[in-house]
């Protein structure tokens, strides 16, 4: 081997060597972004905390209206449900008398709750 093969190896050396580090950078780059991008813990469990605090608030206020989540699962279920716009409730078609789900304000909060807690992600 002469001076100018080896010097010609070197080079190609030393580009391969820099390509593999700015690989190596952009993945690197790519790993922390995701990490950093990440939720901490504590704020996993602040989220899980609060969608407890309103799946039991949602379940109270069923309970104050006399229903249990079950039995609005089976009416959405079975597609017995119509919407009155105007009375801003959500009715049993089956029954004689309209049995009120929730009101629109109490759907619009939960809305608003949920909204708050992906914005917080």
């Amino acid at each position: 081997m002469d001076s100018a093969e080896i010097e010609r190896k070197t080079r190609e050396r030393l580009e391969d060597d820099k390509l593999r580090m700015r690989i190596y950078k952009q993945e690197l780059e790519e790993m922390l972004t995701r990490v950093e991008n990440q939720p901490t813990l504590f704020q996993k469990l602040v989220k899980s905390e609060r969608l407890k605090s309103m799946e039991k608030r949602y379940e109270e206020v069923l309970k104050r209206q006399g229903l249990t989540l079950e039995e609005i699962n089976k009416m959405v279920a079975s597609g017995n449900r119509r919407r009155h716009s105007s009375q801003g409730m959500v009715t049993n078609t089956k029954s004689t008398k309209p049995r009120q789900l929730y009101r629109k304000e109490t759907y619009q909060e939960k809305q608003k709750e949920e909204d708050i807690l992906n914005i917080e992600d």
